[in-house]
């Protein structure tokens, strides 16, 4: 088990495989989470005090700006979480597709944290503390108890012709959520019931689709096709691309 807190830079691009779930909650700043694996997708605003989770799970992509979390990681195999019974990680993945408000989480991870700073990390305390936080995780609604409002069809074609004007763009969630007239939090829920897919994934895959065509038709070389659908980091388009078509770009462009 590790507790740490951890001052994050502004990130955009792939993140690696983690073999344990790992509980996060905001203590500086305020800013975007967006992760999106084949395991969890999820697109959320983060503040002070509110708490998400990552499950075990294939590496994937996303991006966060620059934010304070207090992260407590921990393999939650051998613990028996409910009434006696060791409860699968499997069963957490609903749950880490939003972010949570919640002051018992809240309350228990501060205090977790302020014993491990006078006390260093003391086994029979943090596993409690840990069975606290992992029972009321499950406890929680999976989904939020508000409605869903619906994209009209021309709020979600102004969204749809905005990203394939913008694929080369540094387009954000916020502008699409501007065009719909709608918070960032609220438009991502809609889009992604009106299309199947959050708007971050939805951009990422319309990129790779631009880049496919590209890499059949032109003699751009990878980097110079990379900045053509708004990646700025050629790992980061190799990560994306390799995610949406099980190929790296070079070998996409080989192949076809």
């Amino acid at each position: 088990m590790t507790l740490n807190l951890t001052d994050y830079s502004s990130y955009q691009g792939a993140f690696g495989y983690s073999d344990r779930l790992n509980i996060y909650m905001g203590v500086k700043g305020s800013g975007r989470i967006i992760r999106h694996s084949p395991a969890q997708a999820l697109e959320a605003t983060i503040h002070p005090g509110r708490v998400g989770l990552g499950v075990p799970e294939t590496a994937g992509e996303g991006l966060w700006d620059n934010l304070s979390l207090l992260a407590l990681g921990a393999d939650l195999s051998k613990l028996p979480l409910d009434e006696g019974k060791i409860v699968k990680p499997d069963a957490f993945v609903p749950i880490g597709s939003r972010l949570h408000d919640d002051p018992l989480l809240t309350a228990v991870l501060t205090a977790m944290w302020r014993e491990a700073e006078a006390h260093g990390h003391v086994s029979a305390f943090f596993e409690h503390g840990l069975l606290i936080v992992a029972n009321r995780l499950l406890e929680l609604p999976t989904v939020e108890p508000s409605i869903i409002r619906r994209l009209s069809d021309p709020q979600l074609k102004r969204a749809v012709e905005r990203i394939e004007d913008a694929l080369a763009e540094d387009l954000t969630i916020g502008e699409l959520a501007g065009l719909a007239g709608m918070s960032r939090h609220h438009f991502s829920r809609a889009f992604k019931a009106a299309t199947g897919l959050p708007p971050y994934e939805y951009l990422t895959r319309r990129r790779v689709e631009r880049a496919k065509s590209l890499l059949e038709a032109s003699d751009a070389n990878v980097m110079q096709i990379a900045l053509l659908v708004g990646f700025t980091n050629p790992s980061q388009f190799a990560a994306a691309f390799r995610r949406v078509t099980g190929h790296t770009p070079t070998t996409w462009r080989r192949l076809h």
